[in-house]
């Protein structure tokens, strides 16, 4: 189930594929794989968590701010679709992002890795569904 879960994310992410080209342009990153790499994420969510903290920053944070609360944004939407082991329905954008930047800071091997591997680590971690309990007779 979960591999169905981040199969379907990532076409779903691919297919849209714009903004991280636009991204690319802004940035100056050489290549494309760059933009899908954890790193390009857990420093956009830093810059997010530095907006959230103090508004008044530059436009370059600003930017990767938005991107980052856009990719939580399309997160959460899709996770809510599909029903996964992610229970975000009572989690706001700005806690889900404090908690991934604190996992990837514990895990920096996954700053290597693909976006989604270190936001389904760090939100599978942190927001797991219970499973439903049997009555007992």
């Amino acid at each position: 189930m979960k591999i169905l879960f981040v199969s379907l994310l990532l076409v779903v992410l691919a297919s849209g594929g714009g903004f991280s080209r636009r991204s690319q342009a802004q940035t100056g990153n050489s290549s494309a794989g760059q933009v899908e790499q954890g790193t390009y994420l857990f420093h956009a969510c830093q810059a997010s968590i530095r907006v959230m903290d103090a508004p008044n920053v530059g436009a370059s944070d600003l930017h990767d701010a938005e991107f980052c609360r856009g990719y939580f944004r399309g997160f959460g939407d899709l996770n809510d679709m599909r029903g996964s082991t992610i229970c975000l329905s009572s989690a706001s954008s700005g806690p889900t992002i404090r908690v991934y930047v604190a996992f990837m800071e514990k895990n920096p091997k996954l700053l290597d890795a693909p976006m989604i591997v270190g936001v389904v680590d760090a939100l599978v971690d942190a927001y797991p569904c219970q499973a439903p309990r049997a009555d007992i007779t």
